[in-house]
């Protein structure tokens, strides 16, 4: 993916995190740590198979057009580090490092065949990927049988919720509390796996992919229902202070905790997980946010850990994503801002695990916060993709320049994205600033698609003086957007329109 905007800067820091993460890997061998330090670790039993990282590796380049040379990545960790029974294999422990990592490598694998189509790669991930949604799904229905319907826990997924919160001696079903993060992602795992098979048996005429792909619906839409019941309960037997704080629970039996109270794990990590499942309830998602800015564990759009001054911005993607769908879309630029800015050196783009706030050095404090990581490293990317283009998961629309900031709107300034990624096909496009009338700024805007776009666009113009956009010569204006019917491309491969 070609792009050119304003601020080189922030594309540099994007393309920078692909490199830095690329460059440490060793082969196709996984790693945590970039370049070396804390978390270097031989043998490579280690941090280097956190599977989030992995997950983020191939995540970010998938959005950045480089499916294809992140594929082998992705096959020699299915391959090597996912155990027979489906678990993930990490650190000295054979256990699921949170079950929820099992939808996040379902829908790597259908974004995946969305930008590739190539069906050969997507069978050889199926048998490793069929083990691993085997062992949640058996989790599943243990709880279903375990709990009556009116429990909250009924529906949900037990395990671990995070890598260094579990002990293989003790992973049982009461090991930990049932969080929604785990269930939602597995359920949206489920869901993009799903039409991952429809896609192929559509393209390929494959009625063995469309009967599995109808199971593994039908399971998707049974799980919706279980954990929509689940949460309802757990809402509903909240205590009163919980409910006008109107915060969102963690688990199952989350109704009794004070708003101003919110730990470490549930800021940096639980949080996130939920955010980046993109469960598609507006109200949940601003429920975490609000419990964030209660509990005094915010600062410029970040997550503080809650231990001392320090942003543990390696699952900060998921602020990105919860913030991305929002209607205003400053908070995202203020939490992208803050991690460039607070949580990554701005020449060398070396990114701390644990940002320590404000300008502290390294080598204070432990040697592990003080080690860039893969996740860190690719906030940027992430948040640079989704700023400029962001596909809402549940509808056939897709955003651009979303979050683009209103500078990036004067005249004589141009975005320009080429061979942009979607699940509907590659997108390019060029917004160009200009004089208009009354000294007024006004925007040429070319969109070009390759085969037959089938979504919706909403296009996001920012103007720097804050006036409502007045005019466009296509699609249905809004004060700061033009939308764009997917029926406009029928027979097209490109359009012009310009926007005053």
């Amino acid at each position: 993916m070609t792009v050119e905007i304003p601020d080189e800067w922030l594309l540099d820091a994007a393309r920078a995190g692909i490199v830095m993460a690329r460059t440490s890997y060793r082969g196709l061998e996984p790693t945590y740590q970039i370049g070396e330090g804390a978390y270097t670790k031989i043998p490579e039993r280690s941090h280097a198979l956190f599977p989030v990282a992995h997950y983020e590796f191939v995540w970010a380049h998938q959005l950045w057009n480089l499916a294809e040379e992140v594929e082998p990545y992705f096959e020699y960790y299915l391959e090597h580090y996912i155990l027979p029974d489906g678990n993930f294999t990490y650190n000295t422990q054979d256990q699921v490092e949170a079950p929820l990592n099992v939808g996040v490598f379902l829908a790597n694998s259908a974004r995946a065949y969305d930008t590739t189509r190539d069906r050969e790669a997507l069978e050889r991930r199926l048998t490793v990927l069929e083990r691993m949604m085997e062992l949640v799904v058996r989790r599943y229905r243990w709880s279903k049988q375990k709990f009556p319907a009116d429990d909250a826990r009924h529906g949900l997924v037990w395990g671990s919720p995070e890598a260094d919160n579990g002990d293989p001696a003790n992973d049982f079903p009461e090991s930990h509390p049932y969080y929604y993060q785990n269930a939602v992602w597995i359920w949206r795992g489920l869901k993009e796996h799903a039409r991952c098979l429809a896609r192929v048996a559509e393209d390929f005429q494959a009625e063995a992919m469309r009967r599995k792909s109808d199971e593994v619906t039908a399971l998707a839409a049974e799980m919706r229902v279980d954990i929509e019941r689940s949460l309802a309960k757990t809402l509903a037997d909240m205590s009163p202070e919980m409910k006008t704080a109107r915060i969102t629970p963690f688990t199952a039996l989350d109704t009794k905790r004070k708003p101003t109270e919110l730990s470490s794990y549930e800021n940096h990590r639980y949080m996130m997980d939920w955010l980046t499942a993109d469960w598609g309830d507006a109200e949940l998602d601003a429920g975490h946010f609000r419990h964030r800015e209660l509990a005094g564990l915010q600062i410029l759009g970040m997550g503080l850990d809650g231990d001392y001054p320090r942003t543990s911005n390696f699952m900060e993607h998921g602020t990105l994503a919860g913030r991305i769908r929002q209607d205003d879309y400053r908070p995202f630029l203020l939490t992208l801002y803050g991690l460039l800015c607070f949580a990554m050196d701005s020449g060398s783009r070396y990114a701390p695990e644990d940002a320590l706030l404000p300008g502290n050095f390294p080598g204070e404090g432990s040697p592990y916060a003080w080690s860039a990581v893969v996740n860190s490293e690719l906030q940027p990317a992430m948040g640079l993709r989704w700023l400029l283009c962001y596909e809402e998961h549940d509808r056939a629309v897709v955003h651009l320049q979303k979050a683009a900031p209103q500078h990036w709107f004067e005249a004589g300034e141009r975005i320009r994205v080429e061979k942009c990624p979607t699940r509907f096909g590659h997108l390019s496009w060029e917004t160009v600033g200009k004089a208009g009338p009354a000294g007024r700024p006004a925007w040429q805007v070319s969109v070009s698609w390759e085969g037959q776009f089938g979504a919706d666009l909403v296009v996001h113009i920012h103007p720097p003086d804050r006036r409502r956009l007045a005019t466009t010569t296509l699609g249905e204006l809004g004060k700061d957007r033009v939308f764009l019917a997917g029926n406009l491309f029928a027979g097209k491969k490109d359009v012009t329109f310009d926007v005053a």
